[in-house]
């Protein structure tokens, strides 16, 4: 049993987890997001050598590699930690990913779902329509839906969130889940959490330099994904709790108002981002292959007919 110590400290937990599988064989310094580098730099960052690892998100390569934003940020489709876990690694999501991320000398040890990602809203969304005109702050593919939708999408940093909020630049977001956003203060200039989640598949990633990655040993490298997948799985069900146990918070105390679309309005949000996962596999080959994996899924798991 691995001390629950661990979990509640991301990411640096994970630097100490490894230190004690591998007997002190492995160290990792952690430092904090953007000391060296800023976060939208690591995945060359990586791969130069200039860091020897980064712990963060796919949806940063999207624009990249294409195929990260099959594993990041999926819109209305991929259902919970179980089913993105299933569509990863049990039906060979994860060895396309490696290929691709191998052209840039970088070896993804591990992915996993973390959260669900509610958007927080100044304005209530009770069916499709209501998205029209919406100013939405979304990356990946959730953005390419909402926009489908009529929204009006845009990207702020997140540190640029809560002014966005404030001033009206944008009317609605999402940051992670329900914790990550609260510790945003995004509930403090937001009136309503809209469900479904844009996207159930909000995944964190752990990579290391590909040359860092063969120097290791057989035994060492087991140890580390053995780790890394233990890791990332516990914490990403410690923080689903967290966020419910938060979600329950801000509705007992009356500061949100929780609205969750009928199942026909959420069909129709299904249909549109099917289209928009449909079109995202033309970008290459391996967003193809991925596309074929995540197609034949969400048919076998009844979400599309």
């Amino acid at each position: 049993m691995v001390d629950h110590e661990y979990f509640a400290e991301w990411p640096e937990g994970f630097c100490k987890l490894i230190e004690r599988t591998s007997a002190g064989r492995i160290v990792i310094k952690p430092f904090p997001s953007g000391a060296i580098v800023p976060v939208p730099e690591h995945l060359e960052a990586v791969g130069k050598g200039v860091i020897e690892g980064s712990i963060t998100s796919p949806a940063y390569w999207a624009g990249k590699i294409p195929v990260a934003g099959y594993a990041a940020c999926l819109p209305y489709s991929i259902e919970g930690l179980s089913d993105f876990d299933t569509y990863l690694w049990e039906l060979g999501l994860m060895d396309i990913i490696r290929e691709a991320y191998k052209e840039r000398n970088v070896y993804p040890v591990s992915i996993c779902n973390n959260t669900d990602s509610p958007l927080m809203s100044k304005k209530p969304v009770y069916k499709v329509e209501d998205f029209k005109g919406l100013k939405v702050r979304v990356i990946g593919m959730q953005a390419d839906t909402l926009a489908k939708l009529g929204a009006s999408v845009t990207y702020l940093p997140s540190p640029e969130i809560y002014m966005g909020l404030e001033r009206g630049v944008i009317d609605a977001c999402n940051f992670g889940g329900v914790k990550s956003e609260t510790e945003l203060g995004l509930h403090e200039v937001t009136d309503y959490i809209l469900f479904p989640p844009v996207s159930e598949s909000i995944t964190s990633e752990i990579m290391i330099n590909l040359d860092a990655w063969n120097a290791l040993s057989d035994e060492l490298k087991a140890i580390v994904e053995t780790t890394a997948y233990t890791y990332q799985s516990k914490y990403s069900r410690w923080l689903w709790l967290q966020n419910q146990l938060k979600l329950a918070e801000l509705v007992a105390e009356g500061r949100m108002e929780v609205i969750t679309m009928p199942p026909e309005e959420v069909a129709k949000l299904r249909k549109v981002a099917y289209e928009v996962i449909t079109e995202y596999s033309t970008k290459d080959d391996y967003c193809a292959r991925a596309f074929k994996i995540l197609d034949d899924y969400l048919k076998l798991r009844g979400y599309i007919d």
